[in-house]
């Protein structure tokens, strides 16, 4: 199973200019650093959350082995929609229609299981 996010968010949960205020920071001269340690710390809490904090676009890649009926999608509490399910096999992608359970937690996936060998990309 491999993880990866596809478009980042357009917007941080905490603006560069509330950092500043906080840190009492009046120049211009940080603000790259601050803005890469605003997004550090935000990768470094969805990780140990386990959940998105903003708005984004994730890839979640399984193996034809990993892939049962239901599907458990990472960082999915706050799932806004399931783009697409493709099977690639053999070089040949393949739509898999597919239903989606919002739950408490995480979301599941349903899929036929058409994956065989192939991975299942989902988007």
């Amino acid at each position: 199973m491999k993880l990866e996010c596809v478009e980042q968010p357009t917007q941080e949960p905490v603006a560069l200019e509330e950092i500043k205020e906080y840190l009492r920071i009046d120049g211009d001269d940080e603000d790259v650093l601050l803005a890469s340690l605003i997004t550090a710390a935000r990768c470094y809490c969805e990780d140990y959350q386990k959940q998105v904090s903003c708005i984004q676009k994730l890839q979640l890649t399984l193996s034809g082995k990993e892939v049962s009926g239901a599907i458990e999608l990472p960082r999915s509490r706050y799932l806004r929609e399931v783009n697409e399910v493709v099977c690639i096999a053999g070089g040949k992608e393949t739509e898999i229609p597919f239903e989606v359970c919002t739950g408490n937690v995480n979301s599941l996936l349903c899929v036929d299981n058409q994956a065989g060998d192939g991975d299942l990309v989902i988007t």
